[in-house]
């Protein structure tokens, strides 16, 4: 959860004033929060509202880092020609500045990484760093017999160069199987065109690991933070 103090205490740390002086300005009706008018005694996060006083911001707009677990029917992109919802319209309240680290298709769910931290996101997604993704596929089709081997040896593409997975694990459900993949780079429609070469339909797609990062149980639509420290760690591993 986000972490919140008290809207004196942020006005105060500001060098507005002593507690007694910025409550006066609040009574006033000077300070501003996310475009209405603040109340004495409510709570604030720094890091994702628009507190204002005078119609001056108080703070610049902060980095922020959240886990998201993208529906279907939304695309990864800050703009669309088409008017199709955006993934990052997802979080609330909105955030300036905001992209997806990679992409999903829109026929693809699951976890994408919501940022305006370009420096976290070359980190986590440099070749360098070595952070891998995991994908479960739902398909009507038993994984054939020597797929994982040739997965793990590389195949040829129908686009692009050769590539690679490797097969974390096969669950039969009813009528369906759930294949669990982890792959090493972020090529557009990778997982489905690696399906496609082993004669595997993808009914459904989700992908619910990003290096470090699980999807774990949150919902549909669902967005929580990452902790600072994870950040940073992140970015310390990168520069090394």
């Amino acid at each position: 959860m986000p972490d919140k103090k008290r809207l004196q205490v942020f006005l105060r740390d500001c060098g507005l004033g002593s507690r007694r002086e910025v409550e006066k300005f609040i009574a006033q009706g000077k300070v501003m929060v996310n475009g209405e008018v603040a109340q004495i005694g409510m709570s604030v996060d720094p890091d994702v509202d628009s507190i204002k006083y005078k119609g001056r911001r108080l703070a610049a707009n902060p980095k922020v880092h959240f886990l998201l677990h993208k529906p279907l029917g939304f695309v990864c992109t800050t703009s669309d020609p088409y008017g199709r919802p955006k993934a990052i319209d997802l979080i609330r309240p909105p955030v300036k500045g905001l992209f997806t680290v990679g992409r999903l298709d829109i026929n693809t769910s699951g976890l994408v990484i919501v940022t305006n931290d370009g420096e976290f996101s070359q980190a986590l997604i440099h070749p360098s760093s070595g952070h891998t993704k995991e994908y479960v596929v739902v398909s009507k089709d038993r994984l054939p017999s020597n797929a994982a081997k040739r997965l793990a040896r590389g195949v040829k593409m129908e686009r692009g160069p050769p590539a690679k997975a490797r097969v974390l694990s096969t669950k039969a459900r009813g009528t369906r199987y759930e294949i669990t993949l982890e792959v090493d780079e972020g090529r557009h429609h990778l997982v489905r065109d690696l399906m496609t070469v082993i004669n595997v339909q993808v009914e459904k797609l989700r992908r619910t690991r990003v290096g470090p990062f699980e999807l774990g149980g949150l919902g549909q639509g669902q967005f929580v933070r990452i902790p600072r420290a994870e950040v940073d760690k992140i970015i310390s591993e990168y520069k090394g």
